[in-house]
């Protein structure tokens, strides 16, 4: 929401810009429309007419469209006729005869005439849309009438092409054939007149109804048999048995009395065997015994076991017939496998039977059959001369007919106005991408702007609440005659006196010590805290102002007072805070300046006294306001933030960089500074050169650095 509702500041910065682009594209789609060649376009409608109009099948077969190959469209197939090049240097020969031109105007080729041709098929239709392009609007409409008049000419030529083709073939198919019916008509009669044939019915009858009797046996067999396979093959799923010799062994070795007493002991010690090795361990002595005498059972077993199985032939364990229901049904198994080999026997027989029936049956009637073969040849030689005869004079009547299946549905008309250019298609089209190439340019100078613009985008950019944008005012120069002009505004002190009840409010009336700084020079922090501190003073709260900027200090400058003694001079022990601190011309407001220059300013801040001094600032005075540096020339207002009771993070519109801000802020938060908000503020700080009273507080540093080089120089 905070997007959409900038988004006029955003347009606003950069109109000009955007105008310049819109005017552009609107200024070129104007020059263009001055010098482009106009082109006119005329059209027409071609018709694929699916009516059979021939008289003949054999015409209306060939007049019809072609459906063509699978995934063929033949509408599409016309369409691309029509851009042929037959078609197309056809209708250029009609409209300039012999490469004439009789309008002045050069003679189109077939690949011109191609490209300025479309061609548009109206959907679910046999409809063809043509259109062309020229700069003359009568070539035009006469090329593009020429062209639907070729193509309906060429459909007819291709028509008369394939009957005529059609014709010529069956003229040469004709007499072929009529000499092929006078051979089989004599083939049959001399075939009539050596065999003597005449009727086998009642012999072929009997041997019918021998062969309906012998099927329906070999059906009531392979019944019997698909019954009886089913039966074995249920059996030798219960069993596990393939074969009649394992059965058979099964039973034996199930049934034996030794054999069932040895499979109990060996289950015995199985389980014996389970037991130790659960209870005892793999290496106990009990276990070892139990597993010697389980192997020595089992070679037992296996030693009486061979007594009974032939030699080569293995019965699984759960085949063996131990009970009577294995027994039982191991036998079924046997019954029923003699049973089913019976059974395939007797099927062998009928089938053979069977065979040998329809070959008797087969070889009656050869002779029929020969003389049939002899009539149907004879029948067919004699329908197709009667086809092919028919089918000739198909061919000579659509031969001689004009029969096309394209029509000309609408014919060109001489266009009046030109197609392109078209003015309003134009203009809309310059100023849909004139907006466009606008919103780009505007976003792309929008992207390259770093720059902190509004409240809105400042809390965006640093999560955190933007608590005044206050008015831009002249900065303070160097008397306080203006400090007092401005108090005396009642509308220019109301929005520090809102911004100082909103730092109370935040604090629950807490506040007593406030940080001033900003990410960088010249955002106007040392005006904004020294008008913070004259309206505090001005509603009778005791104010101190400590200038804590000692790289470019000016709060004594602004309010016409000496740099010294300051804050140097207390830290340092020369003077206590309440002989270094000055009052001004404002009575609850004091100030503590920077001090004395000094060529390590970063040593006072850092000095241990600095806490001891603002914490007896803060007993003695309602409301301290400390200007600091600024954070991206130092880390003082890192040291000083945990000092105090907040920081306030100074921003000046149209001045800060978002990312010298956003570094700014990351590097207080990273300390663990407690940040109070965010204010905007569009006054600058008034600076100026040093003048002789500080070069004269600066000479004692640069004298203490010369001082400290010369025994260096004397080695």
């Amino acid at each position: 929401m905070s997007k959409i509702s900038s988004l006029p500041l955003i347009l606003k910065r950069h109109s000009w810009a955007a105008l310049a682009t819109f005017a552009s594209v609107v200024g070129t789609a104007c020059v263009y429309l001055y010098t482009a060649s106009p082109v006119y376009e005329a059209s027409g409608r071609l018709m694929l007419d699916e009516r059979r109009t021939s008289v003949s099948e054999l015409g209306r077969a060939l007049s019809e469209i072609p459906e063509g190959s699978q995934g063929s469209n033949p509408i599409a197939t016309q369409a691309e006729l029509v851009k042929s090049q037959r078609v197309l240097r056809r209708a250029i020969d009609q409209v300039f005869p012999e490469g004439t031109s009789p309008l002045d105007q050069p003679v189109v080729t077939p690949e011109q005439l191609s490209q300025d041709l479309q061609i548009k098929i109206v959907p679910a239709t046999n409809i063809l849309e043509l259109s062309y392009r020229h700069s003359d609007p009568q070539v035009a409409a006469d090329l593009l009438n020429a062209i639907a008049d070729a193509m309906i000419q060429e459909n007819v030529e291709s028509i008369r092409r394939e009957a005529s083709s059609v014709r010529k073939f069956l003229e040469d198919r004709v007499p072929q054939q009529q000499a092929r019916l006078e051979q089989a008509e004599a083939i049959e009669s001399q075939y009539r007149q050596s065999s003597g044939v005449v009727s086998f019915e009642a012999q072929t009858s009997r041997l019918v109804e021998s062969l309906a009797e012998i099927e329906n046996e070999e059906r009531t067999v392979m019944a019997d048999l698909r019954q009886a396979q089913t039966r074995d093959a249920l059996l030798q799923q219960v069993t596990g048995l393939t074969a009649l010799r394992s059965a058979y062994t099964a039973v034996r070795v199930g049934q034996d009395e030794g054999l069932r007493n040895l499979r109990t002991q060996l289950s015995e010690l199985e389980a014996k065997v389970i037991e130790h090795r659960s209870r005892l361990g793999e290496r106990h002595p009990d276990l070892l015994a139990a597993i010697e005498q389980r192997d020595e059972m089992r070679a037992y077993y296996a030693q009486q076991l061979a007594r009974l199985v032939p030699s080569g032939e293995s019965v699984p364990a759960s085949a063996e017939a131990a009970d009577d229901v294995s027994k039982d049904l191991i036998s079924q198994y046997i019954v029923g496998e003699v049973e089913r080999t019976a059974l395939e026997d007797r099927l062998r027989v009928v089938k053979t039977e069977r065979q040998g029936l329809q070959s008797r049956i087969s070889e009656l009637p050869i002779k029929q059959q020969q003389l049939s073969a002899l009539v149907r040849q004879r029948e067919e030689a004699e329908a197709t001369l009667k086809l092919l005869q028919s089918k000739l004079e198909e061919a000579r009547i659509a031969e001689a007919q004009l029969v096309s299946n394209v029509q000309a549905l609408d014919l060109a008309e001489i266009p009046d106005s030109p197609a392109v250019p078209n003015p309003p298609v134009v203009f809309v089209l310059a100023i849909v991408a004139g907006t466009l190439l606008s919103a780009g340019v505007v976003a792309l100078l929008e992207a390259m702007d770093d720059v902190v613009r509004s409240a809105p985008e400042v809390e965006a950019a640093i999560q955190l609440p933007v608590l005044s944008d206050l008015p831009k005012l002249e900065p303070i120069a160097t008397s306080p005659y203006e400090l007092e002009h401005f108090l005396n505004d009642a509308n220019l002190v109301e929005p520090y006196r809102l911004l100082l009840k909103t730092l109370e409010f935040r604090k629950d009336n807490q506040l007593n010590v406030i940080l001033v700084s900003s990410a960088m020079a010249g955002e106007g922090k040392s005006d904004l805290a020294a008008r913070l501190a004259a309206v505090a003073a001005m509603f009778a709260r005791r104010t101190l102002l400590i200038d804590a900027d000692l790289r470019q200090p000016i709060q004594h400058g602004l309010f016409n007072v000496p740099a010294r003694p300051g804050l140097t001079d207390v830290i340092e022990g020369r003077k206590t805070l309440s002989e270094a601190v000055q009052t001004t011309e404002f009575g609850n407001l004091s100030l503590l300046p920077h001090g004395a220059w000094l060529a390590r300013p970063s040593v006072i801040v850092e000095a241990p006294t600095m806490k001891t001094l603002i914490s007896d600032a803060a007993a003695r005075y309602d409301l301290v306001i400390i200007d600091t540096s600024p954070i991206s020339l130092c880390v003082d207002a890192v040291t000083l933030s945990h000092l105090t009771d907040g920081l306030l993070f100074v921003a000046r519109p149209d001045h800060t960089a978002k990312t010298a801000m956003m570094r700014a802020i990351t590097e207080l938060k990273g300390s663990g500074t407690s940040i109070l908000g965010v204010v905007l503020n569009r006054t600058t700080d008034m600076t100026r050169p040093p003048d002789s009273s500080l070069i004269e507080q600066l000479q004692p540093a640069i004298d203490s650095l010369h001082s400290l080089r010369q025994p260096s120089v004397n080695n």
